[in-house]
């Protein structure tokens, strides 16, 4: 008995509020705040303003003329070089289709091994100058794969998905 009345007033005890907390208010932050909020509100405002005289502006110009006659008739077809490269064929394709995986760009580099054991006899601030060199070389790396299927997809779609053009 003496236990579940224990238990019983525990947990009484402990659904109480906690009066330790302590408001704190900072009228630098608060006025920072409303500032922000306000210059935000602002350009949203602005912002839909714009979009609205756009669409108008868009609207009454469309009613008026044929929009197609400012397209291009006959743009620039891409083209497709394709030849016998002796290392280069793979790249040369993402380089005209695209590569999202980035293995022609893995083919025609040099990958840099899994430096794990090397970097752990390294001292600890040797060990953070070439991590940090490595991840410069990794991010360098994930620029080029991204930029070259980049360029393979504009110049994929640029010539109308119509390969050996």
């Amino acid at each position: 008995m003496r236990r579940a009345v224990f238990v019983l007033g525990l947990c009484v005890a402990l659904s109480a509020d906690v009066a330790a907390q302590i408001t704190v208010f900072d009228p630098a932050i608060t006025a920072r705040n409303t500032a922000t909020a306000a210059v935000e509100e602002f350009l949203l405002n602005t912002e839909r303003v714009q979009h609205s005289q756009l669409r108008r502006m868009a609207e009454r110009l469309s009613a008026f003329t044929n929009l197609g006659k400012y397209a291009v008739q006959n743009p620039p077809r891409w083209r497709a070089h394709s030849g016998n490269f002796l290392f280069i064929d793979a790249y040369n394709n993402a380089l005209t289709v695209g590569d999202p995986a980035g293995a022609a760009f893995l083919a025609v580099s040099h990958p840099v091994g899994d430096p794990g054991a090397l970097l752990a006899r390294l001292p600890l601030l040797a060990r953070r100058v070439m991590v940090s060199r490595l991840a410069t070389v990794n991010t360098a790396d994930a620029a080029a794969i991204a930029a070259t299927n980049d360029a393979g997809h504009v110049r994929f779609n640029g010539r109308g998905n119509r390969i050996g053009e």
